[in-house]
């Protein structure tokens, strides 16, 4: 099984987080959370065993790893909440991240891609 999203939100980030209250993540996993549930529902069996996910940032400007690592952590606390991934810890989820800049005329998006399987880099 392998689901692809593209969810209209950038990433934010981690810096972002860390300069403000614990409210300004709580409020961006929200957010994170109401555009998956609206584009991706619910999923129609419960996961079992390892899953494998592939994060990909279109944005108007790079950020390095760590931030974008840590800006994208609302996308693994969502796929467990909607039921999509059992866990997201390192023996039952692993997670790739990659940016690219976004083209000329193109928004900022965020596709998110998971499956049972290991994905490459372009899923």
């Amino acid at each position: 099984m392998i689901v692809r999203a593209k969810i209209p939100r950038k990433i934010r980030s981690r810096n972002e987080f860390m300069r403000g209250s614990k409210w300004k993540y709580i409020n961006e996993k929200k957010a994170w959370l109401h555009n998956m549930h609206y584009i991706l529902g619910s999923p129609s069996s419960p996961p079992i065993g390892m899953a494998y996910c592939l994060i990909e940032s279109v944005r108007g400007r790079l950020l390095d790893e760590d931030n974008l690592i840590g800006g994208a952590k609302p996308i693994p606390d969502c796929l467990k909440q909607l039921g999509f991934i059992k866990d997201d810890r390192p023996g039952t989820f692993k997670c790739k991240y990659v940016q690219r800049l976004k083209n000329k005329g193109e928004k900022e998006h965020t596709i998110i891609t998971f499956s049972d399987q290991p994905l490459g880099e372009t899923a």
